[in-house]
């Protein structure tokens, strides 16, 4: 598992001791999604934003964020789509 920059790390822990004291908080639950993207884990970005949509539906943050990761969803299986067309297709083998 790729190790996290310092300052992402600090700032996760940070953002852990808050959700302590701050569960449904749907400000918090964004934030750590963003703070997921910047660490290169959607994953956890998309699960961090769903709970924040959970807590605040209207949430504009979470609502920008859960875009961006819908709209890089979409691109990607389109890619692959793409480069799945792209490639020759291969006989049967006897």
């Amino acid at each position: 598992m790729e190790q996290r920059p310092p300052e992402l790390e600090q700032a996760r822990q940070q953002l852990d001791i808050a959700l302590v004291y701050a569960p449904d908080d749907p400000q918090l639950w964004t934030t750590l999604a963003e703070l997921e993207l910047a660490a290169g884990d959607p994953i956890a970005a998309r699960r961090a934003v769903a709970r924040a949509l959970a807590l605040g539906p209207t949430y504009a943050p979470a609502r920008a964020i859960d875009d961006q990761l819908r709209d890089a969803r979409l691109a990607g299986r389109q890619q692959r789509k793409a480069t799945t067309r792209s490639e020759p297709r291969r006989p049967p083998k006897e």
